[in-house]
């Protein structure tokens, strides 16, 4: 629902606590109110997060199932730093998976692209049994994808997380395992 680090809550929580104080300092009556009402606009910028969010998750499941006739399993709607009204959308069904954004203004955008993930429970099974035993990235991995990475005769199983595609941080979550001859 917010961004780990959120710069509204942090602005409202400093503003409150700073006017407060400045009035408590020169002696005003009634000097908690401000920090009262930051903490009641907080409460209420967490709520419509998670308006934002649950309306999000519901139009995307709506336009994959309208878009490529598939009924997501799960639709995750992440918030967009310092871009609270917006939201970047991951759905998956058991073996396939894309994303979108989502704007409270322009409604919802799903990409033309829907990949295989390899990770439907018969994969998934087979990949803890024989190659990820004791692999942590599939304890935590809400969103898990399984791809080859092909470089000449070396092949490389490279599992990672759905959440964490971007190429600025993707390799941070991501594991790899030799497949083929070197894996024996």
């Amino acid at each position: 629902t917010l961004f780990i680090i959120d710069i509204w809550l942090w602005a409202a929580l400093i503003t409150g606590v700073w006017v407060s104080r400045r009035r408590e300092r020169t002696g005003k009556a009634h000097w908690r109110t401000p920090a009262l009402i930051s903490f009641a606009a907080i409460c209420a910028y967490i709520l419509a997060n998670g308006l934002i969010t649950g309306r999000a998750e519901q139009l995307t499941a709506e336009a994959v199932q309208k878009k490529f006739n598939v009924a997501p399993t799960l639709v995750v709607a992440n918030p967009i730093p310092l871009q609270f009204w917006k939201r970047e959308t991951l759905w998956r069904d058991d073996s396939h998976y894309g994303q979108g954004s989502y704007t409270m203004f322009d409604d919802v955008r799903i990409d033309n692209s829907m990949r295989a993930h390899y990770m439907g429970v018969a994969d998934k099974n087979a990949f803890e049994a024989n190659v990820t035993r004791g692999s942590p990235l599939l304890f935590w991995s809400r969103m898990p994808v399984a791809q080859i990475v092909d470089a000449g005769i070396k092949r490389t199983l490279k599992i990672s997380d759905q959440r964490f595609t971007d190429p600025l941080v993707g390799d941070r979550f991501s594991a790899y395992f030799p497949i083929g001859d070197e894996s024996k």
